[in-house]
């Protein structure tokens, strides 16, 4: 059994990922589309700590960073725009940072959360 095949059997949440892509109107109109580039992908969300509440101005914010791990075949772009659904039934919805894959072995993922539902 190889390395991604035993760190594959810790993945039980689900990954979706879309991105936006440029493409050309009928018309030449130039805009951006999101398109689907993985769904429902076998992952791990993991935290990097707790969330501290700071305050700002007069509003109270919360910054909350995650890793997300997968398999090394799956590849995130800066601001792909994410959604997890952990095997507790959590969904977290956010931005992604760029994947560092280690070969033969996993890709882990900087994940900024935006809204929990």
């Amino acid at each position: 059994m190889t390395e991604v095949q035993i760190l594959a059997k810790t993945y039980q949440d689900k990954l979706t990922v879309r991105r936006k892509q440029h493409t050309v109107k009928g018309s030449g109109e130039s805009v951006f589309k999101e398109v689907l580039i993985y769904d429902n992908i076998p992952c791990a969300l993991s935290q990097n700590g707790g969330s501290t509440p700071e305050k700002d101005g007069n509003k109270r914010t919360a910054d909350r960073s995650m890793t997300i791990f997968t398999s090394p075949e799956i590849i995130m772009k800066d601001m792909d725009s994410i959604t997890v659904e952990t095997a507790a039934g959590q969904v977290f919805r956010g931005y992604s940072g760029r994947t560092f894959a280690y070969a033969n072995s996993h890709g882990e993922t900087a994940f900024k959360i935006e809204t929990i539902a």
